[in-house]
């Protein structure tokens, strides 16, 4: 993040997350709609859905991997 910047707004509008397991020192704000999967954030795991906020601390390792619709 620039240093002349106190927050950063991504709007990311994506079929997946394309994170995998990650950790930055910047606290996240996460927002997700239209999707649903399981949230793994440090040593939690738990699901989530539509309308699911959350807020990520720093260094906190974290990633949401999207479940996968049946065909």
């Amino acid at each position: 993040m620039p240093t002349d910047r106190s927050w950063l707004l991504f709007d990311r509008q994506l079929p997946d997350f394309p994170f995998n397991w990650h950790y930055h020192p910047e606290f996240e704000l996460t927002l997700t709609l239209n999707s649903e999967g399981m949230r793994f954030v440090g040593d939690h795991i738990e699901s989530y859905g539509d309308g699911d906020l959350v807020l990520v601390g720093p260094n906190l390792p974290h990633a949401w991997p999207r479940a996968r619709s049946a065909r």
